[in-house]
């Protein structure tokens, strides 16, 4: 574009507007599938954050603890026990788990315990996965829980006191017992299973490991080249913006790109990463 602009008396050096809006088409989409992947960078920093919630005194601590294979948790029949979020990591099969042991959700609760269900519901606002906890004979939980971009899997627990007839469920609940340990490998599988679709292994892979800065830079290049090829589809007569309206526009979206990559150095960017570092002799 720019070679066009320069010399504009050579033959061949131009392109047509149909190959612009390819490039650009095809930018976005290599530009979507890298965002794809941004989720994986703080994942793998941080570990999959999992959420385990519901009902008090439903087996939450009793599955935490089943889970981490270690007594983390105290447990006890009285409900209310839990009233913190009480948080322990281990690692399985490559994958780090962050696991988030929570107070029960219920409407009658005392000053402190609701403290402890604002907690909860907090934490379900950072979840990846929330194990969403409920028994056969359980009411229905009052308290809703919802976080946007969350996988949810129900988890009916204390099946072991159950009969062989009334240990069923729906195909897409995971019958568990922290006593005999009953599902638990199931579990694993489902967590398992989440956790590949977060496409970790695909950006280990690929070496891309995106940070918010990154995100942030690639999601407003890809709104940015979107408008551009906006604008030669809406025009009606087929050709597009002028050469010098996205020559200019390129220019600042290859600025955008080559903060991500290190080839320009902003002062905004140097104050954030000098901001991070004690810089000595």
């Amino acid at each position: 574009m720019e070679g066009s602009l320069e010399f504009i008396e050579e033959e061949g050096i131009g392109l047509s507007p149909g190959e612009i809006a390819s490039a650009l088409r095809r930018s976005v989409e290599q530009i979507v599938s890298l965002l794809d992947l941004a989720p994986a960078g703080r994942l793998l920093r941080d570990g999959v954050q999992v959420v385990l919630a519901g009902p008090a005194n439903v087996g939450k601590s009793s599955l935490f603890n089943a889970l981490l294979e270690e007594d983390r948790a105290i447990v006890d029949g009285e409900a209310g026990t839990t009233r913190d979020v009480v948080s322990a990591a281990v690692e399985k099969n490559g994958t780090r788990y962050v696991f988030h042991d929570t107070a029960g959700l219920r409407v009658e609760a005392g000053r402190i315990e609701k403290m402890g269900i604002d907690r909860t519901l907090q934490a379900v606002e950072k979840a990846d996965i929330i194990l969403a906890l409920f028994e056969r004979e359980a009411q229905p939980n009052p308290v809703e829980i919802g976080a946007d971009d969350a996988v949810v899997l129900s988890i009916m627990t204390k099946v072991d006191q159950l009969g062989n007839g009334e240990a069923k469920g729906p195909e897409d609940v995971i019958l568990t017992s922290s006593t005999s340990g009953q599902g638990l490998p199931d579990l694993w599988s489902a967590l398992q299973a989440t956790v590949a679709a977060f496409h970790i292994k695909e950006a280990v892979a690929m070496g891309v490991v995106l940070n918010e800065r990154h995100r942030h830079k690639l999601d407003q290049c890809r709104l940015e080249l979107g408008l551009l090829l906006e604008e030669f589809h809406g025009s009606e007569s087929g050709e597009g913006p002028g050469p010098e309206v996205v020559g200019t526009i390129l220019s600042s979206i290859l600025s955008q790109f080559g903060e991500i990559s290190g080839r320009v150095f902003s002062e905004q960017l140097l104050e954030s990463i000098f901001s991070r570092f004690c810089v000595g002799k």
